[in-house]
C-alpha cells in the first residue's frame, strides 16, 4: 500500500542522526527520496556531492567554488576521462587555479587525491577563436597550423615592448598611424598616407607625400612630394614638390612641376641627367644638364672648358699665325631664321647670326660637339664658340704683322720719293 505523507515543521528542523553516506539513488544513506527536492534557502553540504544526471544548471549563472576558504588551497574542476590511462597517470584532466602560482593550468593531473595543492603533470592545448586584450606570454615555441613557427629566441621583450631580433616579419598589408625605427628594408613599394619618420630607408621604390629621415636608399624609382633627408640615393628621382637634402645621388632627376628655390635644396647633387625648370643647389655634379628653357645664374658659370691652369695641361704647342688666318678666312659667317617647330620655343621663328656647325667641323673639329635633345632623343651638333678664340687671336696677330710690314714698306717708299725730289 502506498501512503502519501508530508511532514511539516514551521519552527524546529528535522534532525536525522544516522551518519551513513549515500552511494546511489537506491542506497540513500540516512534519507532516500523518490521525487525531487525544492529548497528555498541556502543549503550546506559537509561531504562530497555526486550528481549522476547529464545536465546540471544554475539559475544565477555563477558557480562559486571554495567559498570563504580558511587556508591556501588549489581550486578548480576535475574531469574523469572515459579512456583510462593509469600507466601514464592521465586518468583525470582539469582546469585548476593554482593558489601558489596565481595562474590557471589546463592539463592532466597526477592524481585525483583531495589535497590542498593539485599537481598538473602535463599541459593540454587550448583552442580559441580570438584573443583581443591583455598579454600573451610564451615560454615555448609558436606554432602555426600545427607546424612550428619562428622557433628559438627571435622574439625578445623589454618592459612592455616586444622586439623581433632575427629573421623576417612578412605581411601583405601594413596599416599604421606612426612608424618609427632605425632601418626599414622593403622589397616592394612603400605607401604612407601620413608622415613617415625614420632614421634610414632602404627599398626598391618609394612613393610618398611626406618623409623625414636620415638617409633614403632606393634602387628603383623615388616619387616624392615632400622630403627632408640627410641624403637621397636613387635610380630615378621624380620631385613634384619640396625636397631638402644634404646630398642627392640619382641616375635621373626629374622635376615634374618645378624644382626651384625652396623646393629642391641640396648641398650636393650627383646625377646623370637633370631635368628642371629652375634649380637651387650648393654644388651640382652631373654628366649632362639638358634644359629646354634658360639657365640663369646670379654668379659666374664655371665649366671645364673655361679652365686654363697650366698645371692641367701638357704637350703645349703654339698655333701658327698663318694657319690661324687661313682657318678664320675659311669660316662662313651667316644670318638665318630658326625654324618654327624647334624644341626651344623661345627661339622659334626668330632671326639670328652665327655659323653652321657642320661647316665649322670641317675646318676646326675641336669646336664642334653633339647634343642629344631630351624629349625626342635626336642628336644635334653644337659649336663651342670659345674654341674659335685662339684662331681669331692668331689671325689678328698675322694681320698685325702684315700691317707692320706694309707700314715699313710705305715708309721706305716715301723716303725714296723724297730723295728723288732732292736730286
Amino acid at each position: 500500500m502506498y501512503y502519501n505523507t508530508m511532514a511539516s515543521y514551521q519552527i524546529n528542523p528535522i534532525n536525522i542522526m544516522d551518519s551513513t553516506n549515500a552511494t546511489s539513488v537506491t542506497d540513500g544513506g540516512s534519507l532516500t527520496l523518490g521525487g525531487g527536492i525544492a529548497i528555498a534557502k541556502d543549503t550546506y553540504i559537509g561531504g562530497n556531492v555526486s550528481i549522476s544526471g547529464t545536465t546540471t544548471s544554475f539559475s544565477d549563472n555563477i558557480l562559486l567554488v571554495n567559498k570563504d576558504p580558511t587556508s591556501s588551497v588549489d581550486t578548480g574542476v576535475i574531469f574523469q576521462r572515459y579512456s583510462q590511462d593509469v600507466q601514464n597517470n592521465k586518468n583525470y584532466a582539469g582546469i585548476i587555479y593554482s593558489e601558489q602560482n596565481d595562474s590557471f593550468n589546463l592539463g592532466y593531473l597526477t592524481s585525483d587525491a583531495g589535497r590542498n595543492y593539485v599537481t598538473v603533470d602535463s599541459l593540454l592545448p587550448l583552442n580559441v577563436k580570438d584573443i583581443t586584450t591583455g598579454n600573451i606570454n610564451m615560454t615555448g615555441d609558436l606554432y602555426k597550423g600545427g607546424v612550428i613557427y619562428n622557433p628559438g629566441s627571435q622574439w625578445t621583450s623589454t618592459n612592455n615592448d616586444i622586439f623581433y631580433t632575427t629573421g623576417k616579419v612578412m605581411t601583405a598589408n601594413m596599416i599604421s598611424t606612426n612608424i618609427s625605427g632605425s632601418n626599414l628594408n622593403l622589397s616592394n613599394d612603400l605607401y604612407v598616407g601620413g608622415t613617415l619618420s625614420v632614421v634610414n630607408i632602404t627599398t626598391i621604390n618609394v612613393n610618398d607625400i611626406n618623409i623625414s629621415t636620415g638617409t633614403i636608399n632606393v634602387s628603383g624609382l623615388s616619387n616624392l612630394t615632400n622630403v627632408t633627408a640627410t641624403a637621397v640615393s636613387t635610380g630615378t628621382l621624380v620631385a613634384s614638390a619640396g625636397i631638402t637634402s644634404g646630398s642627392i645621388l640619382a641616375t635621373t632627376i626629374i622635376g615634374s612641376t618645378s624644382v626651384s628655390s625652396g623646393i629642391l635644396a641640396a648641398t650636393n647633387i650627383t646625377t646623370t641627367n637633370l631635368v628642371a625648370t629652375a634649380l637651387t643647389a650648393g654644388a651640382l655634379k652631373t654628366s649632362d644638364i639638358a634644359l629646354n628653357g634658360n639657365l640663369v645664374a646670379t654668379g659666374d658659370i664655371t665649366a671645364f672648358g673655361s679652365l686654363s691652369d697650366i698645371r692641367l695641361k701638357t704637350n703645349i704647342v703654339n698655333i701658327e699665325n698663318d694657319l690661324a688666318l687661313n682657318i678664320v678666312k675659311s669660316l662662313r659667317p651667316v644670318t638665318f631664321d630658326w625654324k618654327s617647330d624647334i624644341f626651344n620655343e623661345t627661339k622659334r621663328g626668330t632671326s639670328d647670326v652665327g655659323f653652321i656647325a657642320q661647316e665649322v667641323e670641317d675646318v676646326i673639329p675641336e669646336c664642334v660637339a653633339e647634343y642629344q635633345e631630351i624629349n625626342s632623343g635626336t642628336i644635334y651638333k653644337n659649336i663651342k664658340h670659345e674654341r674659335l678664340i685662339p684662331y681669331l687671336v692668331g689671325a689678328i696677330k698675322k694681320l698685325e704683322y702684315i700691317n707692320k710690314e706694309l707700314q715699313s714698306s710705305n715708309k721706305k717708299l716715301e723716303q725714296d720719293i723724297e730723295m728723288l725730289k732732292l736730286r
